[in-house]
């Protein structure tokens, strides 16, 4: 089994398997990746840097919402119209508990369409964000799939926000917070090629070094943030 790319301790044999799907992964998940991810310093720039980036009315799009917690808070209580979407039932759960004032689906986000036209709430989104949620149960053709779905999502020189752990490895089994599922990930620098090929002008990106709140067992884990701004059609 290859090391996961959290860079957590050799695998065990209490953990347990999630190969089968991405629901049961992160319903079992639940609040516990809140509990260890939700002090990202370099996430909560991303969001303040939206902040003094968009005006206050804007709508803004979290595809792998989870909990909602930094990201749906915080943007909702900003003033921003934000519509979360997650696989996770369990997860949405909180999400709607921890971000009252922002929307939640649930829905795959691969294959998410949003409302009809004739909604209100049915504009493009002026930002889209995802934060760690192409890394379990996906290809490397899933993660392009959705930069290009990201693209054609937003309203004319939109922002993207994405975070991965900037890897190479498609479908290889990894294990991460007791868990074991099938990942794929890009290296530092074909995430920003894929990213520039789906349409995307590259304005920013750091790699960050982070660790989660898991004991002693938890590892400093590598990160990618990149700013993105949707291309002007020509």
């Amino acid at each position: 089994m290859e090391k996961s790319p959290y860079g957590l301790a050799a695998n065990r044999s209490s953990d347990t398997d999630f190969r089968a799907t991405p629901q049961d992964l992160y319903n079992d998940l639940g609040k516990a990746y809140e509990d260890a991810y939700n002090h990202n310093e370099a996430q909560i720039r991303s969001l303040q840097w939206l902040l003094t980036t968009l005006p206050p009315t804007s709508q803004i799009l979290d595809l792998g919402c989870g909990t909602g917690i930094p990201t749906c808070k915080f943007l909702s209580e900003n003033g921003f119209s934000v519509t979360g979407i997650d696989i996770s039932s369990k997860m949405l759960s909180h999400a709607r508990l921890s971000a009252p004032k922002a929307t939640f689906i649930e829905a795959d986000i691969l294959s998410y369409q949003p409302s009809a036209p004739s909604s209100s709430s049915a504009q493009d989104p002026d930002a889209i964000v995802a934060y760690f949620s192409m890394i379990g149960h996906v290809t490397q053709n899933d993660i392009r799939h959705f930069f290009k779905k990201v693209h054609s999502l937003l309203a004319p020189n939109g922002i993207f926000i994405y975070a991965s752990v900037p890897l190479e490895g498609n479908e290889i089994l990894i294990q991460w917070m007791d868990r074991v599922f099938p990942s794929s990930s890009f290296t530092e620098e074909d995430t920003l090629l894929e990213i520039q090929a789906a349409g995307f002008e590259i304005v920013k990106h750091e790699i960050v070094k982070f660790r989660p709140n898991r004991g002693e067992e938890s590892l400093e884990e590598t990160q990618i943030f990149v700013y993105a701004r949707k291309k002007q059609a020509a």
